[in-house]
């Protein structure tokens, strides 16, 4: 027997009461404005921006170095080094103070280039291991710097760099390398504290008393998903967790001296962005900007980051990484470097 039940007007009002709170609420979310792209030939994957001029790697296009204000490309290279050609970079950091820039492949080792005039380099010669995943520039002064590395083998490693003015050549002076349980993927430096992400095994929290001293092991935390990159704040730690979302982890979190266990504290990591696979997370104040491949690029209000809220999800092209320019949003994409204005 098939039984027909009666739809009554208040059957309709409670469906259409819970269609509107399913759909979200288009007042909470934030606009995206375009404002220039700039096409880079190959694919865009990171960016350094000092000075209002972008260095940045254009994968199989080479190191590329444009000038944001006037739209002109400075220097484009293809040719890396003189022992092979470097055809995928990954990462380009300047260092302006030693006025150099070092190019990263995946899994290889650092390339040091000269900037002379400001529109050539010249290589002097690779640095570090074949295994470095992703680097930061310490720098010391003028005739001094410090290579930070995530190394895919090693574990984390540092080298200390020094000019010998007599001979006019830079020398590895000092430096180490400490093992680690995981694979090395991402590391991130501020203000004495180094975090690296260490894929399945999560992250590790460092201490660095000073430039040019052994940094201290604090503790590694587990995260959902693989650590893929990570991003550090005065508060905490931001990680990109690739298909389980992304991850903030308070500083208190690594203290391993208290029982901390009240899952409401406020010390306590917090999980977000489930849904998305996260490759990269780039914050400024109380915006973070997770770089999710394929999709585009989701934004979140961190205003508290132990409670982050999605502010929408912007179709741009593919995304490999992000940064800020000023307030200006500058995203690195398969069709080149797209900067963007956040309209809260």
């Amino acid at each position: 027997m098939i039984v027909i039940k009666k739809i009554t007007w208040a059957s309709v009002l409670a469906i259409i009461f819970i269609s509107a709170c399913i759909e979200p609420n288009t007042e909470e979310l934030w606009e995206l404005e375009a404002i220039k792209t700039f096409e880079t030939s190959g694919f865009c994957r990171s960016v350094d921006i000092h000075n209002d001029i972008a260095y940045l790697s254009a994968g199989q296009a080479g190191v590329q170095i444009w000038d944001l204000n006037s739209n002109q490309k400075i220097v484009e290279l293809d040719q890396y080094s003189p022992s092979q050609d470097l055809s995928d970079i990954s990462q380009v950091v300047f260092s302006p103070t030693v006025n150099k820039l070092f190019v990263l492949e995946n899994n290889s080792r650092v390339v040091i280039m000269d900037l002379i005039n400001g529109d050539s380099l010249v290589v002097l010669g690779e640095e570090m291991s074949e295994k470095t995943r992703e680097i930061q520039i310490l720098e010391k002064d003028s005739s001094s710097y410090i290579i930070l590395a995530a190394d895919n083998d090693d574990g984390l490693k540092w080298n200390q760099f020094d000019h010998d003015t007599t001979w006019n050549i830079w020398s590895n002076v000092a430096g180490d390398e400490y093992s680690t349980p995981g694979k090395p993927t991402g590391i991130a430096y501020l203000d004495g504290k180094i975090v690296m992400s260490v894929d399945q095994q999560g992250v590790e929290l460092w201490n660095l008393d000073s430039l040019g001293s052994d940094p201290v092991f604090v503790n590694r935390l587990d995260t959902p998903g693989n650590a893929e990159k990570v991003t550090l704040t005065a508060s905490g730690v931001f990680v990109a967790c690739d298909d389980a979302g992304a991850r903030y982890i308070p500083l208190e979190a690594f203290d391993q001296s208290s029982s901390r266990t009240d899952i409401e504290a406020p010390w306590t990591p917090r999980q977000f962005a489930q849904d998305l696979t996260v490759d990269h997370i780039a914050n400024k104040g109380n915006i973070a900007i997770l770089s999710i491949g394929s999709k585009g690029i989701a934004i979140y209000d961190i205003s508290d980051p132990r409670s982050p809220e999605s502010r929408g999800i912007f179709d741009i092209g593919y995304t490999y990484s992000a940064t800020f320019w000023g307030e200006k949003l500058v995203v690195c994409t398969r069709e080149g470097l797209k900067i963007f204005n956040i309209n809260q």
